[in-house]
């Protein structure tokens, strides 16, 4: 049973996230969706700061507001901070769960976003499970870039973990590995269930 969570929880999440949004962030790209999901009229506010490896260096910083309308359905708004060569990034998806069992979840989600590599449209396919207490994702990300007459389709394969750092608290890992014109990277940070 997960405890409540305390003023030090809070005071922590808080500052990771002003560090987060304050900080000399470098670059800014696609953010990776996670395992986490939103129950009906739920709200998840999520922080994630990281790491770009290839082709370039940097941090990005990521940020998701998502509310669930349904078990099974997902309003996500998302944020992406940056300098060059990206732009701010700001995007939404509906994210459907098509499956669910006790002990795997299978999401498809799709939307749009302006900045980032450029406008365009996303789509993607993600398998979640647990393994104890350690949440499992894996997913298939997929950009399709249409700004200035582009011709880019940004593919990722994600992968990452999570695990209840308190009640309705999570700390999540997420890896983005280029499969098609696009990035590798690490990010990591809290989602909050409210």
């Amino acid at each position: 049973m997960l405890k409540k969570p305390t003023t030090f929880s809070y005071f922590l999440a808080i500052h990771l996230l002003s560090l987060s949004l304050f900080s000399d962030v470098t670059q800014a790209g696609t953010p990776p969706p996670l395992r986490v999901a939103a129950g009906s009229r739920e709200w998840l506010i999520a922080a994630q700061p990281g790491i770009v490896f290839s082709p370039y260096t940097g941090f990005i910083f990521h940020g998701q507001l998502t509310y669930g309308v349904f078990d099974f359905i997902n309003i996500n708004g998302r944020i992406g901070a940056g300098a060059q060569p990206y732009r701010l990034y700001v995007g939404g998806d509906v994210r459907f769960g098509i499956y669910r069992s006790s002990s795997i979840r299978l999401d498809l989600y799709a939307g749009g976003h302006a900045g980032g590599l450029g406008a365009g449209f996303d789509a993607g396919a993600m398998i979640s499970g647990r393994a104890g207490i350690v949440g499992l994702m894996a997913a298939l990300d997929v950009d399709f870039i249409v700004e200035n007459n582009a011709n880019a389709v940004p593919v990722n394969l994600v992968l990452g973990f999570d695990f209840a750092v308190a009640r309705n608290l999570y700390f999540n890992v997420t890896g983005e590995i280029n499969l098609n014109q696009s990035i590798n990277g690490i990010s990591g940070g809290l989602v909050f269930v409210l």
